[in-house]
Protein backbone atom coordinates (compact mmCIF):
# COMPACT_ATOMS: atom_id res chain seq x y z
CA UNK A 1 0.00 0.00 0.00
CA UNK A 2 2.87 2.34 0.75
CA UNK A 3 4.22 1.99 -2.78
CA UNK A 4 0.79 2.67 -4.28
CA UNK A 5 0.42 5.71 -2.05
CA UNK A 6 3.84 7.05 -3.02
CA UNK A 7 3.02 6.48 -6.69
CA UNK A 8 -0.26 8.37 -6.22
CA UNK A 9 -2.13 5.30 -7.50
CA UNK A 10 -5.41 5.70 -5.65
CA UNK A 11 -7.13 2.79 -7.38
CA UNK A 12 -4.35 0.34 -6.49
CA UNK A 13 -4.16 1.68 -2.94
CA UNK A 14 -7.91 1.23 -2.48
CA UNK A 15 -7.81 -2.32 -3.88
CA UNK A 16 -5.00 -3.25 -1.51
CA UNK A 17 -6.88 -1.68 1.40
CA UNK A 18 -9.94 -3.80 0.61
CA UNK A 19 -7.76 -6.93 0.41
CA UNK A 20 -6.21 -6.09 3.79
CA UNK A 21 -9.58 -5.61 5.46
CA UNK A 22 -11.04 -8.77 3.92
CA UNK A 23 -8.08 -10.72 5.32
CA UNK A 24 -8.70 -9.22 8.77
CA UNK A 25 -12.42 -10.09 8.65
CA UNK A 26 -11.62 -13.63 7.52
CA UNK A 27 -9.03 -14.10 10.27
CA UNK A 28 -11.49 -12.78 12.85
CA UNK A 29 -14.22 -15.09 11.50
CA UNK A 30 -16.47 -12.03 11.22
CA UNK A 31 -18.87 -13.53 8.72
CA UNK A 32 -21.41 -10.71 8.79
CA UNK A 33 -18.91 -7.99 7.87
CA UNK A 34 -17.16 -10.32 5.43
CA UNK A 35 -20.45 -10.98 3.64
CA UNK A 36 -21.26 -7.24 3.48
CA UNK A 37 -17.79 -6.37 2.15
CA UNK A 38 -17.89 -9.08 -0.51
CA UNK A 39 -21.29 -7.84 -1.69
CA UNK A 40 -19.98 -4.33 -2.33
Amino acid sequence: MKDAHRADDAAREAALDVDLHLAIYEAAHNLVVLHVMRAS
